[in-house]
C-alpha cells in the first residue's frame, strides 16, 4: 500500500501519515495512537503494520464507531471508502473476501476477518449475519456488530472467545426498540 500511495502522491508520501492525518486525527483518537514503531527505529524507516501502536479504550471506540456507527465518516467528511468499508465489513454480499475451511469458516476481506452467524448459533437470530472483527496477537479482539455496537478485549493469554457476546449485543435491539 505504501508504494501504490509513493506511486500515486510522490516519493515523500507516507502510508502512517496519511492513516493518522487523513482518519486517525479526524476520528478523534488520542496522542498515543497517533504514532507507530518504525524500522530502523527512526522516524524515516517505515512504519510497522502489525505493531507498535498504543491504543486506549476511548481510542478503540471511537474507530468502531467510525466504522459501524458512522459508516467511514467523521467530522461530517468520508474519510474511507464506502465500497471498501462495505466489503471489509461483510455488507457487499458480492463480496465476502476469501472463506477459510474448518468446522467454522471465517471470511477475511482486507485486513478484517468476519464470523457468520445464525440460528444454529442461538434461536434469537432468526436472520443470518456477520460480524466482521480485527483480531491480534495473543487475544485481542475488536468485534463489530450489526446494530452499531463494537465489542473489544485485549488479552495475551491466547484466548479469542468473543462469540457469546454476539448474543448478548443483539437483546441491545430488543431493549431500545430497533
Amino acid at each position: 500500500m505504501d508504494d501504490v500511495l509513493k506511486e500515486r502522491e510522490g516519493a515523500g508520501s507516507d502510508i502512517f501519515a496519511m492513516l493518522r492525518d487523513e482518519v486517525l486525527e479526524p476520528a478523534g483518537v488520542g496522542p498515543d495512537s497517533l504514532t507507530t514503531l518504525r524500522t530502523d527505529n527512526a522516524p524515516t524507516g517505515e512504519p510497522f503494520g502489525g505493531y507498535g501502536m498504543f491504543w486506549t479504550q476511548d481510542d478503540i471506540a471511537k474507530v468502531a464507531k467510525l466504522l459501524v456507527a458512522d459508516d467511514g465518516v467523521a467530522g461530517g467528511t468520508q474519510v474511507l471508502h464506502p465500497g471498501l468499508l462495505d466489503a471489509s465489513l461483510q455488507r457487499d454480499a458480492a463480496d465476502r473476501g476469501i472463506t477459510t475451511g474448518g468446522p467454522t469458516p471465517f471470511h477475511y476481506n482486507n485486513g478484517f476477518w468476519a464470523r457468520d452467524f445464525s440460528s444454529a448459533d442461538n434461536a434469537a437470530f432468526t436472520s443470518p449475519f456477520s460480524v466482521p472483527f480485527m483480531s491480534g496477537f495473543g487475544g485481542i479482539t475488536v468485534a463489530l456488530m450489526p446494530n452499531g455496537s463494537g465489542y473489544y478485549v485485549f488479552s495475551d493469554n491466547d484466548e479469542f472467545a468473543w462469540r457469546d457476546v454476539v448474543a448478548e449485543s443483539n437483546k441491545l435491539d430488543s431493549m431500545t426498540g430497533g
